[in-house]
């Protein structure tokens, strides 16, 4: 089942653990991420990440786990909203709600000119 990352569905969780693990090293202020991370499989949604933390007023290296939960999606590819509807499916489903507001138009023009 593919899983979404960022709004794009990749077709296996090893495929998000690659895209997560190119991303530039996180900073802040205290510290730096360094490029020791460790990505492992928790469940079938979820990834668990191993961060290696170098503080800058030490040289001791520590490092925190963090669970990430990636939602899963029907088609491989960028989608604009969580659901996983697809522009033709959007479409269909706009176009039919128009055609039943010009049937409730319709239906009113006619009763006032009876």
């Amino acid at each position: 089942m593919p899983n979404m990352y960022q709004g794009y569905c990749y077709p296996t969780l090893n495929d998000v653990a690659q895209a997560l693990l190119s991303e530039n090293t996180i900073s802040a202020a205290s510290g730096m991420l360094s490029a020791n991370v460790a990505v492992t499989t928790a469940t079938p949604n979820q990834l668990l990440i191993t961060y290696a933390y170098k503080a800058y007023s030490t040289a001791a290296q520590t490092s925190y786990q963090l669970t990430r939960l990636f939602p899963t999606c029907t088609n491989i590819g960028y989608q604009h909203n969580q659901t996983g509807i697809d522009l033709v499916d959007a479409t269909a489903t706009s176009w039919a709600v128009v055609g039943v507001l010009v049937a409730a138009w319709a239906i009113t023009v006619m009763r006032k000119t009876l």
